[in-house]
């Protein structure tokens, strides 16, 4: 079944009234946008709650907010849109595909308790109760929750919607939720607890991502001219290739992409970069040391 852009998945349902019993909101994570992206949105309309904050805000109004940056929850009109929404919504929707920032929601829960319910699921715990925001509303984040949540963790945080559609990487639309609406939000427990491997999972997950932005932090011209889909798609296989080779630390998976940027993805089967790639994997030298001796050696 091919898939659809999130840019029209959103406008087919708009394009209709909401069903019986579903409100429909979208959940905008400001720190992705720009404080003028946030006032072109206010054809959107309907009312807007900072998430972490509780405020009731209209960021469109002059003088936008300094914690423009939280996540925003945005009421969706209930009857069928008008062509002019639709076309403004293709506008800001398309604009902003690749900005892992928009999720697409309905529940039966009006707007006041879906912020709640919504503020109360950023709360999580990781190891020796470290208190961390859980950044569900960033959706490279979301994507990855349903596989790493345990059953009872996953009915946490979705359980209260009817659906849950995140705009992915590629500007697709990726279903996390889907059940039948409830007008009762899951039961409130204490804040999220991630144990050791559920870390480690959303680590590796988040490893392409934390490459790339060092990447384009340096201006790195042969990832800078491939669009954010293929971008990802390249570093992901480069980071399982570091990996595979014992690579674990973030500064040595991106030294590892930049030298595959520049060399081709298969140099690590090469001389002289095999031999000494081999001796990383073993264990006997790190990959800074790597480097600085390939480089001796061929001088």
């Amino acid at each position: 079944m091919q898939r659809a852009s999130f840019t029209s998945a959103v406008a087919a349902r708009m394009g209709s009234d909401a069903a019986a019993g579903r409100l429909r909101y979208l959940l905008l994570d400001g720190a992705a946008l720009q404080p003028r992206e946030l006032r072109t949105a206010r054809f959107i309309g309907g009312q807007w709650t900072n998430v972490l904050t509780l405020e009731r805000v209209d960021p469109a109004a002059p003088g936008v907010p300094a914690d423009h940056a939280s996540p925003w929850l945005v009421s969706l009109p209930g009857r069928a849109a008008s062509r002019a929404w639709l076309g403004q919504w293709a506008t800001f929707s398309h604009t902003w595909q690749y900005a892992n920032a928009l999720t697409y929601m309905e529940c039966g829960l009006d707007h006041d308790e879906w912020a709640r319910c919504l503020h109360q699921r950023l709360d999580a715990k990781l190891q020796m109760d470290l208190p961390v925001v859980l950044r569900y509303f960033d959706t490279r984040i979301a994507a990855a929750l349903p596989d790493v949540l345990a059953p009872d963790q996953r009915n946490w945080l979705f359980g209260s919607a009817a659906s849950w559609l995140v705009c992915d990487r590629a500007g697709m639309a990726q279903e996390l939720a889907s059940q039948k609406p409830t007008n009762t939000a899951v039961a409130v427990q204490p804040p999220l607890q991630l144990v050791p491997e559920q870390e480690e999972a959303l680590m590796r997950a988040a490893e392409p991502d934390a490459v790339i932005d060092a990447l384009l932090e340096r201006e790195h011209a042969q990832l800078m001219e491939r669009s954010p889909p293929k971008q990802f798609s390249l570093i992901s296989d480069l980071v399982a290739q570091g990996r595979a080779l014992g690579l674990r630390a973030l500064p040595d998976l991106i030294g590892y992409c930049i030298v595959a940027l520049e060399l081709g993805a298969d140099f690590s089967k090469k001389d002289p970069w095999r031999a000494a790639l081999a001796e990383v994997s073993a264990g006997r030298v790190r990959f800074a040391e790597c480097v600085a001796k390939v480089a001796q050696d061929v001088e």
